[in-house]
């Protein structure tokens, strides 16, 4: 409820104008509060947008108001020990959180592009935060061409929080060394084997290295997100928090590729068929070939005699030449499974009738899945088949052909 005080500590009564617009916000609220209920799915990202984009406007709006409440030194004469906690009281938030605001509020005075950006709803709370604590670090060197770069990039979340690493490293090689850690800031990554052979573990990174890991697990959830609205059915069951740890696994994987035309990660792409030599003489395999790794992998032949030890080590049997790679990755460009746009860095090569069924190491077998997709149809029975235009066709276990119809990006169903 709004209303007008005449308290000789607040210097003089609040205007009317502005409560009588603060009133107009109240009321609007409340009509946007009916009106999404009657919203239509296909308006459901915009409204989303939308709404973030009044959030930030209005987290703006709350550092105007406290960066007044710090020159008017109300505070002061409440007998609070800073605006902060003054802050705190009034609004019935957390003391950190009502002090960081005000702090953000006194840096972003000497920031003009960066207040402007947050008022139009196009900088979020964690970029704010991210840009003063910038300033206030190095005030001296957050000129106004870094200001207005990183604003630039708040479009670009990861862009925007590799930016601003990039800012602090170049600030710390200045000053001659690393600062103090934070004590709430210290990353560290911890992972424990589980009883059934998964791992568990947590995570803890600072507010820019953080921003960079969410900002790329993000675009990667989005994407996976798309997939399932446009009938992917790989993506039917997972949680969101299920394809965080996926994306996790996808970005670890990416980064252990190679270009093939020149190399790839050995120990990523080697198995050993592991045979052993029976009291007859007879040459028997030990244990199956996994048949989710049994792509895309240099496959070699080791076997052992009677007490282990190492007999013969054989060549690789089917792996993919750096000439035939190339050729899958010019003719497919991404992941074939359908609706997928997962980059080549990303893929395996996939052998559409399996090798170890005598399928041939060619490109007229060949065709690019990205990991997500290529091990789901090895675990679920699915296949790919290239026509004789080498156009791959999608079947489900049943044998019915799978195929969606791609949209646009940013359409609804």
């Amino acid at each position: 409820m709004f209303y007008q005080t005449n308290d000789l500590r607040y210097g003089v009564p609040m205007a009317e104008t502005v409560v009588a617009a603060f009133e107009k916000v109240a009321l609007a609220v409340r009509e946007l509060d009916l009106l999404v209920g009657s919203a239509g799915v296909c308006e459901l990202a915009d409204l989303v947008g939308a709404v973030q984009a009044c959030c930030n406007s209005a987290e703006q709006v709350r550092r105007a108001v406290a960066d007044r409440v710090c020159e008017s030194e109300v505070w002061a004469a409440d007998g609070c020990r800073s605006p902060g906690r003054w802050v705190a009281l009034h609004a019935g938030t957390s003391p950190g959180m009502a002090t960081r605001v005000c702090r953000q509020a006194k840096e972003l005075r000497f920031m003009p592009r960066a207040r402007a950006a947050a008022l139009d709803g196009l900088l979020s709370a964690s970029q704010v935060e991210m840009l003063t604590r910038c300033r206030r670090t190095a005030p001296d060197r957050f000129t106004d061409e870094i200001e207005e770069l990183l604003v630039g990039l708040a479009d670009q979340p990861v862009e925007f929080a590799v930016a601003v690493k990039a800012f602090n490293a170049a600030v710390r090689a200045g000053q001659g060394g690393q600062p103090d850690a934070d004590p709430e800031t210290v990353a560290s990554f911890t992972m424990l084997e589980t009883v059934v052979g998964g791992q568990r573990g947590s995570l803890t990174l600072g507010a820019e290295d953080g921003a960079v890991v969410a900002a790329a697990l993000d675009r990667r959830i989005a994407r996976m997100i798309q997939l399932r609205r446009d009938g992917d059915p790989t993506l039917d069951a997972m949680t969101i928090a299920a394809m965080r740890a996926q994306a996790l696994v996808d970005l670890c994987d990416a980064d252990l590729r190679r270009d093939p035309s020149r190399r790839r990660a050995p120990d990523r792409h080697r198995i050993a068929l592991t045979m052993h030599v029976d009291e007859h003489g007879n040459v028997v395999p030990v244990g199956d070939l996994p048949a989710a790794s049994s792509c895309d992998v240099e496959l070699f032949r080791l076997i052992r005699g009677a007490h282990g030890e190492i007999l013969d080590l054989g060549r690789s049997k089917r792996t993919w030449s750096a000439a035939q790679a190339t050729a899958v990755i010019r003719r497919d460009g991404h992941c074939r499974f359908p609706n997928c746009d997962a980059p080549p860095g990303h893929c395996d090569i996939h052998h559409c009738h399996p090798w170890e069924r005598g399928g041939p190491t060619d490109i007229t077998n060949g065709v690019l899945l990205c990991r997500w997709h290529h091990t789901y149809i090895h675990r679920h029975g699915w296949r790919i088949e290239l026509d004789r235009r080498q156009r791959p066709h999608t079947h489900r276990p049943d044998g019915t052909e799978h195929t969606v119809q791609r949209r646009a990006p940013g359409m609804w169903v």
